[in-house]
Order: C-alpha cells, then sequence, then structure tokens
C-alpha cells in the first residue's frame, strides 16, 4: 500500500507539472490585428509598409494603434510563430508579374520571412507565411508588401497574428 501510495503522489505531481505548463502556454504573449475591406494603395516596384485598422486580441500590449498602425513590439524574448495574410486585389493590367510580402524585424535577423506569388490578371491574389523564429525583448516587425504588375493596386485585407510559443 505505501508504495502504491507515493505511485499515486509521483503521478499526481507529473499531472499538476503539465498542467501548470498548458496554463502558462495560454499565458503566453500574442496579439492578432487585421483590416478587413479597408484599401491601401500599393505603387509597382515600391515598398509599402501594410497597415491596421483592427486590433482583434492582445493580452501582452504588442499593437498600439494609438502609436502606429504598421508596428507590433515583442515584449519578451523568445521564439514566436507568426502568421500573415495579405489580399492583393487585381488591377486588370496585362502584365501580371508577383505580389509578395516581408515579414522585417529591429532585431538581428532583420527579415524573418519573404513570400511570393505570381498575381492574377481579373483575380484578387492572397499571399500567406507562417514563420517561426526568435527575437529579443523590445523588438519590432512590420510587414512589407511589394507587386510588380506595371500598375497601382490595392490590397483589401490584412491579418497578422502573432504569439510566443517559447523561451529558448
Amino acid at each position: 500500500p505505501g508504495q502504491i501510495q507515493d505511485l499515486a503522489e509521483a503521478i499526481d505531481v507529473d499531472v499538476e507539472g503539465l498542467y501548470d505548463r498548458v496554463a502558462a502556454g495560454y499565458n503566453q504573449p500574442a496579439c492578432i490585428v487585421r483590416s478587413v475591406g479597408v484599401n491601401q494603395a500599393i505603387a509597382a516596384n515600391t515598398d509599402v509598409t501594410a497597415t491596421y485598422a483592427e486590433e482583434v486580441y492582445d493580452n501582452a500590449n504588442m499593437f498600439n494603434i494609438g502609436v502606429s498602425t504598421t508596428t507590433i513590439t515583442f515584449p519578451q524574448s523568445g521564439i514566436y510563430v507568426v502568421t500573415n495574410r495579405v489580399t492583393f486585389l487585381s488591377n486588370g493590367n496585362a502584365t501580371v508579374n508577383g505580389r509578395q510580402t516581408t515579414l522585417t524585424t529591429t532585431g538581428t535577423l532583420g527579415v524573418v520571412g519573404r513570400k511570393t506569388v505570381l498575381g492574377e490578371q481579373n483575380v484578387s491574389t492572397g499571399v500567406h507565411q507562417t514563420v517561426i523564429f526568435y527575437t529579443e525583448a523590445a523588438t519590432t516587425m512590420t510587414v512589407i508588401m511589394r507587386q510588380n504588375s506595371g500598375a497601382s493596386l490595392n490590397s483589401s485585407t490584412r491579418h497578422l497574428a502573432v504569439a510566443k510559443v517559447s523561451d529558448l
């Protein structure tokens, strides 16, 4: 009976530890920002920083729309997952070419993600990417949009979600 009691208590300690790790995971810094149906002009062959009109979720003051509509600030050093989507509207131009988004930080890594897809002449083009990387506290991040269709076009929706997943 004594050994069974010791085993039961050891299992309880292990389960509590796992529960605490899950609870701590829910409390990691995270934010989601977006602009839906808010067009932003992107001239051909020009880097344009994506703007966001709405803060959907932010448990760590990572985004302050009153200070900047473009910048996320990482409050803690660690490993983060970032997912980003930009919808590029068509402009009807016969030269289609690429639509690109770049995730750029002020940290030591600089650019942490870049994705380019071929656009469409008469259909919107979505560019989506998910990146995992390490960054230091107080580093900032912006999303840069670019297209080279030969004529200006708009992005209609922009989504950015950031969450810390681990310490290093």
